[in-house]
Parts: C-alpha cells; structure tokens; sequence
C-alpha cells in the first residue's frame, strides 16, 4: 500500500506541473496617466496654399492595459482642450475655434475601447491598431489608429500614432478664404502620448 502511494506522488506531481504550464499566466493590468505638458496630440492639414499642422501638450487621460497581453481588456480615455490647439497663425486659429464651437464643446475626446496586437519588436516595443470612439465638434465616430507603444524606464510607455479623419463627418465645414484657398476636409490626425504608471 506504500509503495504503491508512493509511486503515485511523483505522477500526480508531474500532471500538476503540467497543467500549470498549460495555464495563461495571470494578467497583470495596470493604470497609466497620460502626463500633460509631455505630451503631445494634433492634426496635418492641406490647403490649395499650402499645408499646416496644429498642436497641443494640454492633454490628459488615463490608459489601463496589461504589457504582456495587450491585446487583452485595454481601455483609456484622452481628452485635449479644443481651444489650446495652435497652427501658429493667429488668424487661421480663430477661423479654427470658430468651426469647433470651442465655446460649445470645448474637449476633444478618444475613448480607447480595444487593442489589437500586430507584432512585438526589439527591445519590447508594440505595434498595433487602437479602435475607439474620437468626439470632435461634440460628434462621435469610431476610429482605428495605428499605433506602436515604446518602453520607457520606469515602466513607463511612449505611445506614438496617426489616422486620417473627415471634417464633414464631425459636421465640421472645410473653410475657404476669398473663394480662392480651399482646405481639404480629411486631416491626419497624431498623438505622442507619454504614459506613466500609476504608483
């Protein structure tokens, strides 16, 4: 009876250990914040003239995702004040507010609702398509962005990304000046965000 017990440990020792290799490791979410003043969102924009870029650092938010599997429940929430955007032209600035009601809805938001992981590269870096919801002109419209996330010291991240939206669809109307400069309605949109965790 003994030895018969004793022959079995090391067996149910062996399938334990299996199963626990077959096992997902334990996701380990965590929350970072977007750290405003070091990082950055805009736009590139053209004209019949020439083209622009506007830009801002007011940004804030917070991202939660788990490193190892990112891909796995990520979410955030990023917001830039409409009326910090800058195109270095006082003029085109304010035809700029005027046609995002700054008054009227004053943020500019992203709500991250998934990542979908495309490749791992050197050093732990991330490549990948973020899909959200982006609200401009107080409208709402879902939004892939290709992204690729850069590990920082200190567990931090450097997210860095583009995707081109239409004005139209955020009831938004192209301006003219004197009939002769037109803006094109699709601009590419780009965030630099630096991520911090949360302690």
């Amino acid at each position: 009876m003994s030895s018969s017990l004793n022959c079995r440990v090391p067996f149910i020792v062996v399938i334990v250990a299996a199963i626990a290799a077959l096992t997902p490791a334990e996701a380990k979410t965590r929350d970072f914040t977007v750290l405003s003043g070091s990082s950055e969102v805009g736009f590139e924009g053209s004209s019949t003239l020439h083209d622009f870029v506007g830009r801002s650092d007011q940004v804030s938010g917070s991202v939660r995702f788990d490193p190892q599997q990112p891909a796995s429940g990520a979410t955030g929430h990023i917001e830039v004040r409409a009326a910090s955007l800058d195109t270095d032209n006082r003029g085109r600035n304010k035809q700029m507010y005027k046609r995002l009601e700054t008054d009227r809805f004053p943020l500019i938001t992203f709500d991250l609702e998934a990542f979908e992981l495309s490749a791992r590269g050197d050093g732990g870096s991330l490549s990948g398509v973020a899909r959200g919801v982006i609200s401009i002109h107080g409208i709402g419209r879902p939004l892939a962005m290709d992204v690729t996330l850069l590990p920082l010291a200190g567990d931090g991240w450097k997210v860095e990304g583009r995707s081109e939206v239409e004005m139209p669809a955020f009831s938004i109307e192209p301006p003219r000046v004197l009939g002769l400069i037109k803006v094109a309605p699709k601009v590419t949109i780009f965030v630099a965000l630096r991520l911090e965790p949360r302690r």
